[in-house]
């Protein structure tokens, strides 16, 4: 091989080089993007979970059960409040 053939082989391997660190970066990019989404994805889960216990279980409990469906809905409550808590 003379030097043109190992110049051009050398600036090859540097732009395959640039290459991979470039696609390893956006594939860093989406891995911190996913976790992004996944984390609201949780926030929202819980959102929905919140409000199935204070709207709905106890609209349900009232219709069917009257003021007794009032506090068993407020002990539901009471107990996923309490479950939930972070210490």
């Amino acid at each position: 091989m003379d030097k043109d053939e190992k110049n051009k082989l050398e600036q090859r391997k540097g732009i395959e080089e640039q290459g991979e660190d470039k696609w390893k970066k956006r594939a860093d990019r989406m891995g911190e993007i996913g976790e992004k989404l996944q984390n609201a994805g949780d926030k929202m889960n819980n959102c929905g979970c919140l409000m199935t216990v204070v709207i709905t279980i106890p609209v349900i409990l009232f219709l069917f059960l009257g003021p007794l469906g009032l506090l068993i809905a407020l002990l539901i409550i009471v107990a996923y409040i309490a479950g939930n808590k972070k210490i």
